[in-house]
């Protein structure tokens, strides 16, 4: 049975490899992946990565934390992430330690999206609110022209969009690219709305994660003009957005379930988004494009030479073989 000799403290740098072992033997992600996410660097003040259960020097459990400073309410607030909690089964009645020592801490914030059902319900006890809205996937179509945003103008350059962004905005960019998140911006006359965008795995497809918007409005009735720039240039016009974000649940779509939990004095819950948390890093090394993703990129982008080619298929398939001529 564990002795007395249990502790909890801050889990620093120099834990990051014991602590990717330590995960690796509780879930099914890889070490790379634990690696980034305890890797990521937000927040140049944080204060630890979480915290770790320890019995006499060894690891028996560890919270994993990430911070990082976002602006809600016109007010910068200091944000913890819940990333990643595992307790070995003979210490599991210490596990309350771990989030007693992350949420006590002098934080603004703390919110989780990738609790168990379990872990939610002790989350709730400990006073979270839960956000049960999920996630909503569905194309990105419609018809732009019966709509006044025909006029919007999308922005793949990062100069370009940094140009048009704020400051805030321009670290938020600058702290996701090294994930190979995307950035686009929508301008419509005066109003400028940036996206974040990742692509995430699921059991119907990839899709777009959207991250961030930083106009809700001016990007849910642009969603019609979205689709067909997302497929000529991301070859994904399939958007995934938390439904607490969508003014209307499109028709065509599914829907994945998902809660947010959360814990603030003075939080809504369109303050919380997809930036800062532990997927992001975690799904950045999903990004290459598979074969058939590649074929349709090239298909769209250089129709003519793909029907060229296709052609030459076609003709040399029906060509009957001749045979190697006579040597005489």
């Amino acid at each position: 049975m564990p002795n007395s000799n249990v502790v909890v403290r801050e889990a620093c740098k120099d834990d990051t490899e014991n602590i990717v072992l330590f995960f690796c033997k509780h879930f099914t992600e890889s070490a790379e992946v634990f690696r980034n996410i305890l890797g990521t660097k937000w927040c140049e003040d944080a204060p630890n990565m979480g915290f770790v259960l320890e019995d006499n020097g060894e690891i028996v459990g560890v919270y994993a934390g990430i911070y990082s400073w976002r602006l809600a309410d016109g007010k910068r607030k200091l944000f913890l992430n819940l990333a990643a909690w595992a307790v070995d089964e003979m210490y599991r009645r210490h596990s309350l330690k771990l989030l007693t020592s992350l949420v006590s801490q002098d934080i603004d914030v703390a919110f989780t999206i990738s609790a168990s059902g379990h872990a939610g319900k002790i989350l709730i006890r400990r006073g979270f609110s839960v956000f049960d809205t999920g996630t909503h996937l569905f194309p990105a179509i419609g018809i732009p022209f019966s709509f006044p945003l025909r006029k919007v103008r999308l922005h793949f350059s990062i100069s370009r969009i940094e140009s048009l962004v704020t400051e805030q905005e321009r670290i938020l960019i600058r702290d996701h690219l090294p994930y190979k998140c995307i950035p686009l911006a929508l301008e419509y006359k005066s109003e400028i709305c940036l996206i974040i965008l990742q692509r995430r795995p699921s059991k119907f497809g990839r899709y777009l994660a959207v991250l961030y918007a930083s106009d809700w409005k001016l990007f849910n009735q642009s969603i019609p003009v979205l689709g067909p720039s997302l497929l000529f240039r991301l070859c994904n016009p399939v958007l995934g957005v938390e439904t607490r974000f969508l003014h209307k649940i499109p028709v065509l779509g599914v829907q994945l379930s998902r809660k947010t939990y959360s814990k603030s004095e003075s939080i809504k819950p369109t303050d919380i988004d997809g930036l800062y948390t532990e997927y992001v890093p975690q799904y950045s090394s999903l990004q290459r494009l598979r074969f058939h993703q590649t074929i349709a990129r090239v298909i769209i982008r250089f129709p003519k030479i793909a029907t060229t080619y296709l052609k030459y298929l076609l003709k040399k398939s029906v060509t009957p073989h001749q045979g190697a001529p006579d040597k005489r």
